[in-house]
């Protein structure tokens, strides 16, 4: 997911706009929401998915004007 984001994404590059949306399974474990990839493990959530506070520090280089996320997942609400 992070390459992916990167690469979407590049450092330098100003976007005005920016629209994340996933859909898939979420988890969330003490005060962090967590975007859980296919090998997803509780036990090690850094390394197999990427937390929520990650993702805006993968999308804050980009420095959008506007950021919409639309988040489908498990528990996507709940710190809110």
């Amino acid at each position: 997911m992070r390459e992916v984001i990167r690469q979407a994404l590049p450092a330098g590059e100003p976007h005005a706009e920016v629209f994340f949306y996933f859909s898939g399974h979420g988890a969330q474990i003490g005060a962090e929401f967590y975007y859980c990839g296919l090998t997803f493990d509780q036990s090690r959530p850094n390394e197999t998915g990427m937390s929520h506070s990650e993702l805006h520090d993968l999308l804050r280089p980009a420095e959008p004007a506007l950021l919409v996320k639309v988040i489908d997942a498990c528990f996507s609400g709940t710190l809110l």
